[in-house]
C-alpha cells in the first residue's frame, strides 16, 4: 500500500502575530475590565514586593545599626582629590545631621547623605567604620530627658559631647546594662516597630493582591479560550467534506486542542509575568 505525504496547506507562508495578536484580542471583550482589573492588581503586588526589601533596609540602616559616623578631613587626608567638596558638601547639610568635633573633623549622619557622597567618603578613606548613637538632650520629652540624662551621668568615660549632644560608640553600648540600654533605645526600638507592622501589612497587601489577580487572570483565561474552542470547532464542522480528505485527523485535533491550550498557557503564564517582571 503506498504512502500518500499529506502537505500542509500554508506551510512556509508567514502568519504575523500582529494578526494572531488582533484575533485573539477579539475574543476577550467581555472579560477586558477583569484583564485591566488583574494587571493592577499585579502592579500593586509588584510594588509591595519592592517595598519589602526597602522597608528591611531602612530598619538596618538607620534604626538597629546607628547611622552617624565620624568623617575626619584633618592632615594628609583633606588634601585627597575631591576632598574639600565633600567636605563643603558636609557643611551644606542642616545643623541637625552635622556635629563638629574639631578642626576638620565632624560626626555625620550617613544616611542623610546620597549614595555618591557616601561612597566617595569611604574610596578616600575620609569615613571612619566605627559607628555612633546620638542623643540630643533638648530634642528629646521633658519626661525622657531627666531619664537620659541620669544614664550619660551614669556612664561618663562611655559618652562624648559636642555640639550639645551626647554620642557613644556602637561598641560601647555592649557595657550599658540591659534597662539603660532599652531607654536610651526606645525611640528605634518604637520605629522598628512602627516598620515592622508596615512590613507585615505588605505581606499580607501581596498574598491578596496576588491571589486575586491570580484568580481574576485564569478565570478570564479560561473563558476566553471557552469561547476560542467554541469559535475553532463550530468554524470545523462548516468546513466541506472534501477540507477533511485533504486534512489528517490528528493534525485538526491538534489545533482544536493543543494549540488552544498552548496559548491559554501564554495567556496566563509566560505574558503576564514578562509584564510583571518588566
Amino acid at each position: 500500500m503506498a504512502v500518500t505525504e499529506v502537505e500542509e496547506p500554508g506551510r512556509g507562508r508567514k502568519t504575523y502575530d500582529l494578526k494572531i495578536i488582533k484575533w485573539l484580542y477579539g475574543f476577550s471583550g467581555p472579560y477586558r475590565k477583569y484583564l485591566f482589573l488583574s494587571l493592577a492588581l499585579m502592579l500593586m503586588t509588584a510594588a509591595l514586593e519592592l517595598a519589602v526589601p526597602y522597608i528591611a533596609k531602612v530598619a538596618v540602616d538607620k534604626y538597629i545599626y546607628p547611622s552617624w559616623r565620624v568623617a575626619s578631613f584633618e592632615g594628609e587626608a583633606g588634601k585627597k582629590p575631591g576632598a574639600e567638596e565633600l567636605e563643603n558638601k558636609l557643611l551644606a547639610l542642616d545643623p541637625s545631621l552635622v556635629i563638629k568635633l574639631g578642626a576638620g573633623s565632624y560626626l555625620v549622619d550617613m544616611s542623610s547623605l546620597g549614595n555618591e557622597d557616601r561612597s566617595n567618603l569611604e574610596k578616600l578613606g575620609l569615613a571612619g567604620s566605627e559607628k555612633f548613637l546620638v542623643v540630643k538632650p533638648e530634642e528629646l520629652p521633658a519626661k525622657d530627658r531627666a531619664e537620659i540624662g541620669g544614664i550619660i551621668g551614669k556612664y561618663p568615660t562611655a559618652f562624648g559631647e559636642a555640639g550639645g549632644a551626647y554620642y557613644i560608640s556602637y561598641g560601647a553600648l555592649k557595657g550599658l546594662g540591659r534597662a539603660d540600654l532599652l531607654t536610651l533605645r526606645s525611640e528605634e526600638i518604637r520605629e522598628v516597630g512602627i516598620l515592622a507592622a508596615v512590613l507585615f501589612l505588605c505581606l499580607i497587601g501581596i498574598f491578596i493582591f496576588s491571589s486575586a489577580f491570580t484568580y481574576l487572570l485564569n478565570f478570564s483565561g479560561h473563558r476566553i479560550m471557552h469561547r476560542v474552542r467554541t469559535e475553532v470547532f463550530a468554524r470545523t464542522l462548516r468546513l466541506p467534506q472534501s477540507f477533511f480528505d485533504k486534512n489528517p485527523v490528528g493534525r485538526l485535533t491538534t489545533r482544536v486542542t493543543s494549540d488552544v491550550n498552548a496559548i491559554n498557557e501564554m495567556y496566563t503564564s509566560v505574558a503576564v509575568q514578562f509584564v510583571k517582571d518588566v
